[in-house]
């Protein structure tokens, strides 16, 4: 294994227009530049306890913007103003694509990178350790196979237990264009962030492959199951693809597949571990073509939960809405790493996924809107069948999207711990005055009930319907990667208050 070593740089951002938490009760807030910003996914912060984090990328901040992107990490007050932010980028592309929170109370974000590949044009895993404030960086790191004229890209990263010996593991896709194949990458990390192990999997006759969730299982009934891997598997680049939840023990070996051989396309996104009852479970989240109203032309949400030391399917539902006057159907997906979560505390036991919906809300049919939505422990539907939209203003061809999702306490009309969720993504409905122009990350929050108890959102009535899965073998090889470190410099964003009715 070689190693390059370079200068590391830590830059920092200034915080500006901040906004007593008094004021923003239940916070919606829009933050970004001049150029365009999206989050694609949101952890707790550590300083301030009820604070947030949230990665993604920028065309606004960094060298080569608004040409290119480079990946941003901001930090945020409860009430979601920023208090500092760093840029992860080169001359070429960058994004962020999933954060961690760490025991040694640091963060760890990964994503995909161009500007430190040979070619340029080909794309690098990157994992950065950052400190409690973001002030520091421990580490940070670029990883590919060799050759390095692979593209390689990085969905998920968690931290790793003290039953796996800490560190951190991440899933995401390796291409190789000579053979036109992408595999699944699952690469194991010690605290340090080097390699332990590094696997590729797929099915033999499938030479598309992506992971897009990874979780830790801690079940004493499945002993040798510590890890649950979910994404896409296909034929080919141009066919459609099933869904899968793949497990795997403490060194990466397959211990079984779980598929949904739809007969359009599916796509798994999300996916957690409970211990939740006598039977614990994997559960999976993304969204199918093959059931529910629209199909194949559009997309609905899929949810299905398995045990961990079979594949067994618990139950497995295709989430649609209701219909009701004015209705349209169009795509409903959940997109994001962590847009699954397990519910506990006062929200109750159970889950509460974050999405899109072109189905619902302002400009139907025409621009997706937010979605929140909460499942019980045998999937069906809560809040009284009822799935929350945001926002309810109505603007020409506005996009809110949501990729994450967590549960919070910065809520203070609410006043109980763990009381609400807070959903990280993108949005351009508010067309605020510059430089918050362009897209914008959307940063909202909403109670234990799903609601915005000052406005904009709207609930409406959903339906399930129960769908099968079956299993599969996908077989693995393991590759050394290779490390170079990089650099990570800073920038200065803004924020607007939105939402406040």
């Amino acid at each position: 294994m070689k190693i390059k070593k370079h200068v590391l740089l830590v830059g920092l951002m200034v915080c500006i227009a901040v906004i007593p938490m008094s004021l923003l009760g239940q916070p919606s807030r829009i933050i970004g530049g001049a150029q365009a910003e999206h989050a694609n996914a949101i952890a707790r912060a550590i300083i301030p306890a009820n604070g947030y984090v949230m990665v993604g990328f920028t065309r606004s901040f960094g060298a080569g913007t608004p040409n290119t992107m480079n990946g941003l990490v901001v930090r945020t007050n409860p009430d979601g103003t920023p208090i500092n932010a760093v840029i992860i980028g080169g001359s070429s592309d960058e994004e962020a694509t999933s954060i961690a929170r760490t025991s040694d109370n640091c963060y760890v974000v990964t994503g995909w990178a161009r500007s430190y590949n040979t070619l340029k044009m080909n794309t690098d895993i990157f994992v950065v350790k950052f400190s409690s404030d973001l002030n520091a960086v421990r580490w940070a790191k670029i990883y590919h196979l060799s050759p390095n004229d692979l593209d390689h890209k990085a969905t998920s990263i968690i931290e790793a237990s003290s039953a796996l010996n800490g560190g951190y593991v991440l899933t995401g896709s390796a291409y190789s264009p000579n053979s036109d194949t992408l595999r699944i990458l699952v690469l194991r990390l010690d605290v340090n962030g080097n390699v332990t192990w590094v696997r590729t999997y797929g099915p033999a006759n499938n030479l598309y492959n992506e992971g897009f969730g990874i979780t830790e299982v801690r079940d004493k009934t499945a002993p040798n199951v510590q890890l649950a891997v979910v994404g896409r598997t296909a034929l080919n680049k141009t066919t459609e693809g099933n869904a899968f939840i793949m497990r795997l023990n403490s060194s990466g070996s397959v211990m079984g597949t779980t598929v949904y051989n739809g007969r359009y396309d599916e796509y798994a996104r999300s996916v957690v571990w409970d211990s939740f009852g006598t039977t614990p479970g994997i559960t999976a989240a993304g969204w199918t073509k093959t059931i529910g109203n629209g199909w194949p032309t559009y997309a609905n949400i899929w949810v299905a939960r398995v045990k961990a030391i079979d594949g067994t399917v618990i139950w497995s539902n295709v989430y649609f809405w209701a219909a009701i006057t004015g209705g349209i159907e169009r795509d409903d997906k959940v997109l994001g790493d962590k847009s699954l979560i397990v519910t506990t505390g006062s929200a109750g036991r159970g889950f509460v996924l974050a999405g899109l919906t072109l189905s619902r809300g302002p400009n139907a049919g025409n621009a997706p809107n937010v979605l929140l939505l909460r499942l019980n422990l045998d999937g069906a539907i809560g809040w009284n069948g009822l799935a929350t939209v945001h926002p309810s203003i109505t603007a020409a061809n506005n996009t809110d999207e949501a990729f994450g999702l967590v549960q919070s306490t910065a809520i203070p009309d609410l006043g109980l711990p763990g009381d609400g969720f807070a959903a990280a993504g993108w949005s351009n409905s508010f067309n605020p005055a510059a430089p918050l122009t362009n897209d914008n990350i959307l940063l909202t929050t909403f109670g234990n009930d799903g609601k915005r108890p000052k406005g904009c959102a709207e609930q409406f009535r959903m339906e399930s319907k129960s769908f099968t899965w079956t299993t599969q073998v996908f077989n693995s090889y393991t590759n050394a990667m290779n490390i170079t470190d990089f650099k990570v410099g800073g920038c200065i964003v803004n924020s607007q208050a939105v939402c406040q009715k």
